[in-house]
């Protein structure tokens, strides 16, 4: 499969969007007027965890679609995308826990942060960066034509076998 400018624009277009809504869903649940209603904080936590999965999985298509895939060669893929998938799973999993985290807290009042969650928040507001940065790496080192090239994969072989 030759990847066309419109498969590209679409998959980055998404993966900006998914990042831009993830980092609303982050500033939205901070604020006062959500931090007390309960089922308005639930659905806006489902939808955030739902496109960080959506964003994985984009990725993952992404990945599947290229030569290297299709030949059997996902050493080679692993290789180059080890990290931001590490950091994908990474950031979903400090990101229920602090949604659980906080969900569970939020019966206690008055509302007060504490018993971990202002190092849970630190750590998941820090591996954010970093997925954001990853996952958009990703998209656009994903429209790269050498990994949809036949000669680049025989290359990418040779080259890996004289190691």
């Amino acid at each position: 499969m030759k990847l066309t400018n419109a498969t590209f624009s679409t998959t980055i277009l998404f993966q900006f969007m998914f990042i831009l809504a993830d980092i609303a869903c982050n500033a939205i649940s901070d604020k006062f007027i959500v931090r007390y209603k309960m089922v308005t904080l639930l659905v806006i936590y489902v939808i955030q965890d739902a496109l960080i999965l959506i964003s994985i999985t984009l990725v993952c298509f992404a990945l599947f679609r290229t030569n290297v895939f299709k030949n059997g060669f996902m050493s080679i893929l692993l290789k180059r995308f080890k990290l931001p998938l590490i950091f994908s799973i990474i950031y979903l999993l400090v990101t229920v826990g602090l949604q659980t985290d906080i969900l569970f807290s939020r019966d206690e009042k008055p509302y007060f942060w504490g018993n971990g969650i202002d190092i849970l928040y630190f750590v998941q507001r820090f591996v954010a960066v970093f997925y954001y940065y990853f996952i958009k790496r990703t998209a656009l080192r994903l429209a790269d034509p050498r990994f949809y090239d036949p000669e680049w994969l025989k290359h990418a072989i040779a080259h890996e076998n004289a190691r």
